[in-house]
């Protein structure tokens, strides 16, 4: 990007990348338009699938492009909102324009009935190769159940067919206002128990879960839990998995699996001396060592995984699970290949990337061991949400907006992802050079023609273990920050996605479900995005760090209705990081910024500290300005909870003042991101009577509303 205006782009260009949803321009978080230059629109159209070698090549594409839309005779995908079909566009030839239109609808169980069309509405077009057509737009008559159904409409005896999502516009019961709700947050990696070994499992995150919902709690929120490349390729980032539609095996409680009593080859490996000796080491660690807890749980799995298909009844458990989750026999083939070429999917020969996987010998042991292991995390992460639903609580899952370039979904929906393009984020106050994530963009165009299959499967794969989700970066349903592949950050653009279309699938599938949504709007965030969150119940976030303000009045403003209220996010600093300045010494440590440019921020905290340490004495809920922190703390987020917010979340590591982050955004070395563990035991948290207080006075406080008196921040009961 640049500062200039788009002058020295030509006309048929910038009208051309307007065709396919590319931004011209944006504005970024000073509020100056940043305009695309010519080569940013013409490698973004590339990705799209235009054929623009050059600029010159965008007039004949322009006007290709407006014929074979119009040609196309309709849009591939309509949304009915609350069953509603209430515009159905056509475009017919002319000479047909007083021919019977008719509709079938084959919903998703099958059943095909025909249905009325309400009389079109029409308009006339001439193209520029002078054939005339009509426009038709038109409505069902009745109201369809919800579902992703296919319409085929037949047209004086010419047949097509198109999507149609029948989706609630609010999903769940809005008839009564919902609960106030507490949750906890803690990485599951950075969980360590006197059980855990290498690193910790379903189960500690399952007895983390039993401690939140004693104190109160009513939800358990993690990061991403999908799978993850840990060998060879290797990217332990929750935020770049493999799939996400699989989850990650590192995370298996090996000792709880069906199989274990019976299977005398794992219980020989983790009773062995060097299983105990190593998982002792890895756990005395300070950092998680993901490539090494992976070699040494690795084994034992595939013993058991051994040991379920040699028994029939198992086998044939683990064939019918196949069957019923799309994708998992191709997702084991695909991640064998890997393992016997030590590669990702760029790295096969290019007349086998399409078929390898399908070489695989069904009784391939890495086939099955990545079959088995599904099937055991199906069972585990079942097992964990039943422990919380038995509370009224929920595990509070993580949807990352990206996937890894080499991993399963780039390669199983080649035609679904862009080749040419990096999502990342523009630049902001911290990162004046804007951000690369290097993950590859959905194509706006493949999902739709498919009927957004994918998204529909990656949504049900966290709906099926989780009532309460996070949509990361969700301005991403409306738009996406793209890199030309080679080009700076600086030098991104937008592309624009049918948001309507995404919404609704999200409503049904959330619907479905019957969970709750929060969308991570945070950043650059078009005023679209937080208008489709209320209108559609989806809540938004409210950060504290964000929020906090250096008038002593209002130092503290209340979390609105409709969000959910935390001090912090994995993608920002501790409570204890944020009030030291700890996060501004990384910055300079890590050279994101400077002493000079940091200087002002410095000085804008400590203005914020005072006002908070005033508002907060002022309300009688410290002493003095001179509080312990622990007691400011504890201050802090007894206000937040009287806050309108349905739904408070409390970093678990702010209650010990931990000052030092899980993640610094954008900075691929020197600092250890997703690898920290928790300074504390889940045994020492259980046994600390102040954090116990504090979190069953916060559960009282929101299910009291604000009629509840926060006790004197410190004490506990």
């Amino acid at each position: 990007m640049s500062d200039r205006r788009v002058e020295g782009v030509s006309t048929a260009v910038r009208e051309l990348a307007a065709a396919h949803g590319i931004l011209l321009s944006y504005h970024d978080y000073r509020g100056v338009e940043r305009s695309a230059d010519d080569e940013a629109l013409l490698a973004a159209l590339r990705a799209l699938g235009a054929e623009v070698d050059a600029a010159h090549d965008a007039p004949q594409a322009l006007r290709a492009h407006r014929e074979a839309v119009v040609r196309r005779g309709h849009e591939p995908v309509v949304v009915a909102w609350d069953g509603r079909c209430e515009a159905i566009s056509l475009v017919v030839a002319a000479s047909r324009a007083d021919d019977r239109l008719t509709a079938t609808i084959e919903f998703e169980d099958g059943a095909a009935p025909p249905r009325s069309v309400a009389a079109p509405i029409r308009r006339r077009e001439r193209l520029e190769s002078g054939d005339e057509v009509i426009h038709l737009t038109a409505a069902l008559e009745a109201t369809l159940p919800f579902g992703v159904h296919r319409m085929h409409l037949d047209h004086g005896g010419a047949t097509t067919a198109l999507f149609v999502i029948a989706a609630p516009r609010r999903p769940g019961n809005h008839d009564r206002p919902p609960a106030r709700r507490l949750g906890a947050f803690m990485p599951l990696y950075a969980l360590r128990s006197e059980r855990s070994g290498a690193i910790a499992d379903l189960t500690d995150l399952r007895r983390f879960g039993e401690w939140i919902t004693e104190r109160g709690g009513r939800f358990l929120s993690t990061l991403p839990l999908l799978s993850s490349y840990l060998d060879e390729p290797f990217n332990p980032s929750p935020y770049v998995p493999v799939s996400r539609l699989f989850f990650n095996e590192l995370f298996l409680d090996i000792e709880a699996a069906p199989e274990f009593a019976a299977c005398e080859a794992a219980r020989r490996i983790v009773a062995g001396d060097a299983f105990m000796r190593e998982s002792r080491r890895l756990a005395g660690l300070g950092l998680v060592d993901y490539r090494s807890a992976m070699a040494l749980k690795r084994p034992p799995l595939e013993a058991l995984a051994a040991t379920a298909f040699a028994h029939d009844a198992t086998r044939a458990r683990l064939d019918d699970f196949a069957l019923e989750r799309p994708w998992l026999d191709d997702y084991a083939r695909f991640r064998a290949v890997v393992e016997h070429r030590r590669g990702d999917w760029h790295t096969w020969p290019d007349d086998g990337r399409a078929n390898l996987p399908r070489t695989i010998d069904p009784a391939d042991p890495a086939r099955r061991y990545h079959l088995y292991v599904q099937w055991l995390l199906d069972r585990q992460l079942s097992a964990l949400a039943e422990s919380l639903h038995a509370h009224d609580a929920a595990l509070y899952l993580d949807l990352p907006v990206g996937v890894h370039g080499g991993g399963f979904d780039a390669w199983r929906f080649r035609d679904q992802f862009m080749s040419g393009l990096d999502v990342g984020a523009p630049p902001d106050p911290l990162f004046t050079g804007g951000q690369n994530w290097a993950t590859p963009p959905m194509h706006p165009d493949a999902i739709r023609a498919d009927g957004y299959r994918y998204w529909r499967q990656v949504l049900r794969n966290h709906f099926r273990h989780s009532k309460m989700l996070r949509i990361d970066h969700v301005m991403a349903l409306h738009r996406l920050y793209c890199v030309p592949r080679g080009r700076p950050a600086t030098d991104g653009l937008y592309l624009r996605y049918r948001a309507e279309e995404l919404l609704a699938i999200l409503c049904l599938e959330a619907h479905r479900a019957g969970a709750l949504v929060v969308g991570e709007n945070l950043g650059t965030v078009p005023p679209e995005t937080n208008l489709a969150l209320r209108e559609h119940g989806l809540h938004g976030m409210w950060i504290g760090q964000f929020a906090f303000q250096g008038d002593a009045a209002h130092a503290i403003p209340a979390p609105p209705a409709g969000q959910l209220a935390a001090l912090n996010s994995h993608d920002t600093p501790t409570f204890a990081g944020y009030w030291s300045g700890r996060d501004l010494d990384l910055r300079r440590d890590l050279g994101i910024s400077d002493d000079a440019e940091l200087a002002p921020e410095r000085a804008g905290r400590a203005h914020v500290r005072r006002a908070i340490g005033a508002f907060l004495a002022a309300r009688g809920m410290i002493a003095d300005t001179d509080a312990p922190l622990h007691e400011i703390l504890a201050a802090i987020l007894e206000t937040l909870a009287e806050g309108d917010s349905e739904l408070l979340l409390v970093n678990l590591e702010d209650l010990w003042l931990e000052t030092e982050p899980q993640n610094v955004p954008g900075i691929a070395e020197g600092y250890p991101s997703w690898r920290r563990r928790s300074a504390r035991a889940l045994e020492e948290i259980a046994g600390d009577r102040r954090l116990a207080g504090l979190m069953e006075r916060l559960a009282a406080a929101l299910a009291g509303g604000r009629e509840a008196a926060p006790q004197p921040a410190g004490r506990t009961p």
